[in-house]
């Protein structure tokens, strides 16, 4: 089966130590299409964090979350 959509991470972090940019490096390694969202502007390899409530155009596929209880 073909992924057709894009993986959104939402908390998504520059901070190398987070899971959610592991997460999304390792997604990027193996081309995956990602989006992702966190608290704070900044960009993870090739994709950019967004921040608020983004229009998201593009479909998406999967959703993996990474958020503290706060």
């Amino acid at each position: 089966m073909e992924n057709k959509g894009y993986t959104l991470v939402i908390g998504a972090s520059e901070d190398a130590s987070r899971y959610s940019n592991k997460a999304i490096l390792s997604l990027r390694k193996h081309q995956m299409p990602v989006m992702a969202i966190g608290g704070h502007e900044g960009q993870v390899a090739d994709v950019k964090i967004l921040v608020g409530k983004p229009k998201l155009e593009s479909p998406i596929d999967t959703v993996t979350m990474y958020i503290s209880e706060e």
